[in-house]
């Protein structure tokens, strides 16, 4: 049976840290904050009519954006083949030698 821990009580900040100190790469990793970004970005470019986003609106528009990922992922996973392929097969690396 799978563990469930509770991270309400980290903070972004660590959470982020603490993956990347796992190996994780977290360029891809997006949340409330990044649409907040965006939307301050958008608004400090407009004289009026400033747009104001409650959070459900900002999970919309994070759930909108990652609805189809396949297609990222699987450039991604081709990219890493790639990249395994064009540099490490070569006997140096192969097993049993």
């Amino acid at each position: 049976m799978a563990k469930t821990i509770d991270l309400s009580a980290v903070s972004n900040f660590d959470l982020y840290k603490e993956l990347l100190s796992r190996g994780f790469k977290t360029d891809l990793i997006m949340g409330l904050q990044d649409v907040e970004w965006v939307l301050d970005d958008i608004n400090d470019n407009r004289e009026e009519d400033k747009i104001q986003l409650e959070e459900s609106d900002m999970r919309d528009v994070l759930d909108y954006v990652f609805s189809n990922t396949d297609g990222t992922m699987r450039a991604l996973n081709q990219s890493i083949e790639e990249y395994i392929l064009d540099n490490f097969d070569d006997e140096d690396y192969y097993l049993n030698n």
